[in-house]
């Protein structure tokens, strides 16, 4: 059964609970949350709805600061993805992997050497964190959590080429899709 959401009734409702509840920049940020998920595919919705699961999860659950040298690893990961979202400008920024109307290829900074550092980071940081106090069920989480991110990544590659073209092609080449010199 496919349910489908009239945009405008969602609007106007959003608007009156937003207009006695939120501020005005809590209002922003839920009108662009919620036009995202209304533009989303359903595929992309499960993806980001089950990452965001998992990284609750591993948030809550797991020992999100690590200790000893892990710790180093998940300041890098940070690092990582800060950088990364920089780079990007914000504006730019994209949970889904279908591409805003204003994307752009970033081919600079932590993008010329992984197509994808903020995943990269992230991984670092979850990783790290697990490594350093080991529990099963974290693992398990954690490692779905990279197959969802090989499943966004592989739709928006697909995009990124038909929006790209040729210039995403050879910086395919140039690059690693999430792993330097490996992957």
């Amino acid at each position: 059964m496919n349910i489908s959401i009239d945009k405008s009734l969602f609007r106007i409702i959003l608007n009156n609970m937003t207009n006695v509840m939120l501020s005005g920049l809590t209002r922003q940020f839920l009108d662009t949350f919620f036009y995202y998920i209304c533009s989303m595919s359903n595929y992309s919705k499960l993806l980001v709805v089950l990452q965001f699961i998992c990284l609750l999860f591993l948030i809550i659950h797991g020992n999100l600061m690590a200790s000893g040298i892990y710790l180093f690893f998940q300041f890098f990961g940070v690092f990582l993805c800060l950088w990364s979202i920089w780079v990007m400008k914000i504006g730019h920024f994209n949970i889904q992997p279908e591409l805003k109307i204003n994307a752009v290829l970033i081919t600079t900074g932590p993008y010329k050497i992984v197509r994808n550092p903020m995943y990269c980071g992230l991984i670092i940081f979850f990783g790290a964190g697990i490594t350093s106090s080991f529990h099963y069920l974290d693992l398990l989480v954690f490692l779905s959590l990279i197959m969802i991110f090989l499943f966004k990544i592989f739709s928006e590659e697909k995009f990124m080429t038909l929006r790209f073209g040729r210039a995403y092609l050879d910086y395919q080449k140039r690059t690693h899709r999430l792993v330097p010199c490996l992957f």
